[in-house]
């Protein structure tokens, strides 16, 4: 009987622990699940279904708005754990142990929390803010340096933007007050804990969340947060709100270019006099410095004594002084109006040219160098510039360049296109170019014209009714002969070897006096033609023994510049003619051999 009877105490002892540790291993994977479920980051899971809370609660049923309270009261209780740990912690030394272990438990809290908050009200905050709309950091930091000029566009923009933010304003809340309703329907069932059916307090760990007075005050506490948070109805009436804004800005009947129009033209109407005073102030200041500058120029004649080079450089410090005074006298102008937005445009202005402009300021300064006449290029110099000379006539912001001798020969031209050139001084007998209107001219391609045109661009010339265009680099190229002030025919003239005798002084004599007889005439009849005569024996040639024949023709007969020569020729040979001279012509001279060489080359042959 003993034996039966240990034997059946220890089977029921057996399953006695045996059933402690099936409750305990259901507990334990209850929270385990629980606590996973607060500390993940995705949405809620749904209650568990019909089967698992049978499996859970040993076949016992449970509704699911109690599945949730018990969730909720699970996350309750390891709120209030962590809470009393925390407080112990900090009654104890801070050490380094002690202080993570209390950052990390508020960390914990903190996502229980938000999980309380996740699963009572079945909202994710990203729901609720994803429509909202944020602005970037550096916005706000742009808007305070520019805020008067933004403060002025938005006064301009007013309107159309209160409408378009009314809009998204409306839109917003609408979303959030169907949200809002959403969730207090869900938080309004777990708000009472009395409502609890009979199946839920059969378990024991649920009979001991409810004794609890902290947890379950702590829980009732956190639903009444989250419903006074959730409250749709002042969401309700923003929206009310909202709405019959946008509905009085709606009937307004000004369109929004006419909204836009209104407030530009208010804009100007109020600025406009601080502008015009800005302006004003700006001109004054200049015209009476430059007065001033002008007076001691012309009147006092103390600017005269100084050298040229230095009165320049004089001239522009006075000019940049005068610059600064003046725009600081607008500045200061609007400084005491107490005109922010226009003092911070100009200023805004400035600012912008200082910048690009940084990297012409190497560029500015090789001009002004030029300008005050201390580059490679001066005043009073000669350049050669495309092709064509020129006088550096004077040095400013725009250089003018002369030459006399062009049609248009005055150039108004950026002192900057005459970066990297050189001048140097003039010579007073130096030519400006090599011809002017109305000069024959012999090019070295022996075209042979009359100029009736030179410009900076192109020389025109004419002969025989033709005309002939050059540009201008081109025809320089090409080294002109101007034979309009005068020029020398050289001819030869061969003679046959039987005047050999005479050929080297009585018959150069003869055609002298011939062509001078026949050419040169009496001052009382008008110019000469030919003004000088020469002719020489040259050369003897293979043929002919020739003469030199030399003419120096008054340019007053260049057109003649081919006919002259046809004229001498004609004139040697009636010379020719008149003393029974011989013209030799061309001869062609064959070697022959000696005859023996002949005899023994054609005995060989035979």
């Amino acid at each position: 009987m003993n034996l039966m009877f240990n034997t059946i105490k220890n089977k029921r002892d057996s399953l006695k622990y045996s059933f402690l540790y099936v409750l305990f291993s259901v507990f334990i994977f209850l929270f385990w699940g629980i606590e996973d479920h607060a500390y993940s980051q995705e949405k809620p899971v749904s209650p568990k279904s019909s089967d698992e809370v049978k499996q859970d609660s040993n076949e016992i049923e449970l509704a699911p708005e109690e599945i949730l309270q018990l969730q909720l009261l699970q996350i309750t209780k390891r709120s209030v754990f962590i809470r009393t740990e925390i407080k112990t912690l900090k009654k104890s030394i801070p050490t380094k142990e002690v202080l993570d272990r209390i950052e990390a438990l508020q960390g914990e809290l903190s996502k229980l929390n938000k999980n309380f908050e996740t699963l009572a009200t079945h909202l994710h905050e990203e729901e609720i803010i994803k429509n909202g709309k944020t602005e970037p950091g550096w916005i706000d930091e742009f808007q305070e340096i520019t805020k008067p000029i933004l403060q002025a566009i938005r006064e301009i923009t007013a309107r159309p933007r209160r409408i378009d933010g009314l809009r998204a304003k409306i839109e917003s809340l609408k979303f959030k007050l169907k949200r809002y309703e959403d969730a207090k329907k869900s938080l309004e069932p777990l708000s009472k804990l009395d409502n609890l059916s009979e199946n839920f307090s059969s378990k024991k760990e649920n009979k001991e969340l409810l004794r609890s007075r902290q947890i379950t005050r702590g829980y009732k506490e956190s639903i009444h947060i989250l419903l006074e948070k959730y409250n749709p109805e002042i969401l309700n009436m923003e929206l009310q709100e909202a709405e019959r804004n946008l509905a009085n800005l709606q009937e307004d009947g000004t369109s929004v270019l006419g909204a836009i129009g209104q407030s530009v033209g208010s804009f100007f109407q109020n600025r406009g006099r601080n502008l015009l005073m800005a302006f004003g102030a700006f001109f004054v200041i200049w015209w009476t410095l430059y007065i001033i500058y002008n007076f001691i120029n012309d009147k006092t004649r103390l600017l005269s004594k100084i050298s040229r080079p230095v009165r320049k450089v004089l001239k522009s410090i006075y000019n940049i002084f005068i610059f600064i005074i003046s725009a600081a006298t607008s500045l200061f102008v609007l400084y005491i109006l107490n005109d922010w937005l226009l003092l911070s445009i100009i200023l805004m202005i400035l600012f912008a040219v200082g910048w690009t402009s940084k990297e012409l300021i190497p560029k500015m300064l090789k001009e002004l160098r030029m300008i005050v006449n201390l580059g490679t290029v001066r005043e009073g110099e000669r350049l050669f510039w495309k092709g064509v000379p020129w006088l550096i006539k004077e040095l400013g912001v725009y250089a003018i360049l002369l030459n006399p001798r062009l049609e248009g020969g005055r150039f108004k031209i950026p002192v900057g296109e005459l970066s990297g050139e050189y001048s140097r001084p003039f010579v007073k007998e130096e030519d400006w170019f090599p011809t002017q209107i109305g000069d024959w001219v012999v090019l070295s391609d022996e075209t042979f014209g009359k100029v009736i045109s030179q410009t900076p661009e192109q020389v025109i010339l004419e002969h025989l009714g033709s005309k002939k265009y050059y540009l201008t680099p081109e025809f320089l190229t090409l080294k002109p002969e101007n034979i309009s002030s005068g020029y020398i025919r050289v001819l030869k003239f061969g003679l046959d070897y039987a005047v050999q005798e005479r050929v080297c002084e009585e018959l150069p004599a003869l055609f002298e006096e011939g062509l001078k007889t026949r050419f040169i005439v009496e001052p009382e009849e008008g110019p000469q033609r030919i003004e000088k005569l020469k002719v020489q024996f040259d050369s003897a040639e293979s043929s002919s023994l020739d003469l030199l024949v030399i003419i120096d023709v008054n340019g007053k007969y260049a057109d003649e510049y081919y006919s002259i020569k046809r004229q001498v020729n004609k004139a040697m040979v009636e010379i020719c003619n008149e003393n029974k001279l011989t013209i030799p012509f061309n001869q062609l001279t064959i070697s022959l051999p000696s005859e023996e060489k002949v005899d023994s080359t054609l005995g060989n042959a035979v």
